[in-house]
């Protein structure tokens, strides 16, 4: 019952000609580079995470970034932002490459939305968002996978120990905790393929339960302080 039968278009957009037309745009950037999994669940799915990611993100865009500028300077001062340069949505750097030659290649996935700013030192630096409406993070239990991707996870893991402790291993793998060391690892090798820092933000509810307690466990698992926020819907 939560998906529209009117799958016309943008329907799942916000009714704002300007933010439609920065939506369609956005999704077709998203196509060229092989980024969309599923279209009718970003059209007519009235529950899921992707649509709120361009309705709050896309208008953040607009006036040369100076709104997500002084939102981002705000909200998290310890990144000292100097100016937002980009924001993309289904995108990790590297992306601009093709699918065949990506740069991140240690997990698949990338970020729901990536956003480019410059500090006050000048040098760039990224935010990976984890966006979550709904739904509950990843069931897949990787310390049940056979093969090499597994063992990708666990030499990312030894390879990335500043950030990563082996003695979690299992625990990264896990279904309450791999997608968050997942995104994690996703911002770990921006920083070192790209020599530029990357945090991670997750964007959930306050009144979502089921995701607050694996994101403040979470922060727990790692060695490195600043490198994972959150932040509420509501903020």
């Amino acid at each position: 019952c939560n998906y529209l039968s009117d799958s016309a278009g943008s329907i799942n957009f916000m009714r704002n000609k300007k933010l439609e037309n920065y939506a369609l745009q956005e999704l077709s950037d998203i196509k060229k580079r092989e980024r969309l999994t599923d279209e009718e669940r970003l059209m007519t799915n009235l529950l899921s995470s992707q649509p709120m990611a361009f309705n709050i993100f896309l208008p953040l865009k607009w006036n040369d970034y100076s709104i997500a500028t002084c939102v981002f300077s705000n909200l998290f001062p310890e990144l000292k932002i100097l100016s937002i340069e980009n924001i993309r949505l289904e995108y990790v750097p590297g992306d601009d490459n093709g699918k065949a030659k990506r740069v991140i290649q240690t997990d698949n996935s990338c970020f729901d939305v990536y956003i480019e700013y410059t500090d006050l030192s000048k040098s760039k630096a990224g935010i990976g968002i984890e966006v979550k409406y709904t739904e509950s993070f990843s069931q897949s239990d990787y310390n049940k996978v056979e093969g090499e991707k597994k063992e990708r996870y666990i030499r990312a893991i030894n390879t990335y120990n500043q950030t990563f402790n082996h003695k979690n291993t299992e625990k990264y793998l896990s279904p309450k905790f791999n997608q968050l060391f997942r995104n994690q690892l996703l911002a770990v090798e921006v920083n070192d393929k790209f020599k530029m820092n990357c945090v991670q933000i997750v964007l959930h509810s306050s009144q979502d339960t089921k995701c607050i307690e694996p994101i403040e466990e979470f922060q727990n698992l790692l060695n490195q302080q600043n490198v994972f926020f959150t932040l509420t819907i509501e903020q």
